[in-house]
């Protein structure tokens, strides 16, 4: 919802430059132009990613040594995200999405 946020915006922006002067103070433009997401969207992605050991079985093999492996596994990777420099130190436009991918950095060291 965001991106067509944005995506609106930017077209309303271009066609507001279009306009001839006496249209540009219209409030229908207006509303159109102050359409946008409430402030910066960061999203983290937490991934669960195949071990080497596993098959194509993990994603429907719930026993509970596996499923308290992928606990354990998820919990890991959500403290190294939150803890990251990159999401701390996160500077994001305000209409700005980014997305985060840090946890695959623990396992290729």
């Amino acid at each position: 919802m965001s991106r067509k946020l944005q995506a609106l915006r930017a077209a309303a922006h271009r066609l507001a430059d279009k306009l001839p002067e006496e249209l540009k103070d219209d409030p229908d433009l207006a509303k159109l132009l102050s359409c946008r997401p409430e402030g910066p969207v960061a999203i983290m992605h937490l991934i669960n990613r195949p071990r080497g050991y596993e098959t194509n079985s993990k994603d429907y093999e719930f026993s509970r040594m596996t499923v308290d492996e992928h606990w354990q596994a998820g919990k890991a990777d959500a403290i190294f995200s939150l803890e990251h420099p990159e999401w701390l130190e996160r500077a994001i436009e305000p209409d700005e999405i980014a997305t985060f991918d840090l946890a695959c950095e623990r396992e290729h060291g």
